[in-house]
């Protein structure tokens, strides 16, 4: 019969209790009830200003959220569009909000869900910062990358 030591047996259960403790403390904490990745704008054209951006919208909370308007400082307006196809043509709508399920995303992609931004300045930086707006009041500060076409 092998003896069994208890004191010993004891500091390794405490350490691992200490340790799970100062893991969960290291956490990113409480996930945001929204986020965005693959965000880019598309540099505008040579002599255009008007432009378009692409990203992935999660929802991660437990209500579905309503994107109303998106804005920026480098564009005069910018517009929630999706691509219709209408017999052999494809065409764009303005969508006047988009609805967004609970633990859902959407995906905001060539051909289908995008973002038109209006009357955008020369765009010399790598970045910009998006402010999208929720019918609950809620607001969200996102940065895209700028990439040339």
């Amino acid at each position: 019969m092998s003896k069994v030591n208890y004191p010993f047996t004891m500091v390794k259960l405490a350490v691992l209790v200490v340790l799970s403790g100062f893991m969960a403390s290291c956490s990113a904490g409480p996930i945001a009830e929204i986020s965005v990745s693959q965000a880019v704008v598309k540099r505008p054209l040579t002599g255009k200003t008007q432009t378009v951006a692409y990203f992935e919208l999660h929802n991660n909370s437990t209500k579905q959220k309503t994107l109303k308007q998106v804005r920026s400082q480098i564009a005069g307006t910018i517009e929630l569009h999706t691509t219709i196809k209408s017999g052999s043509t494809l065409r764009m709508q303005r969508l006047s909000e988009l609805i967004i399920p609970a633990h859902s995303s959407v995906s905001f992609s060539p051909g289908g869900k995008h973002l038109m931004l209006f009357r955008v300045a020369e765009l010399n930086a790598t970045g910009a910062i998006l402010e999208f707006y929720f019918s609950d009041d809620s607001t969200y500060a996102v940065e895209f990358s700028i990439e040339d076409y």
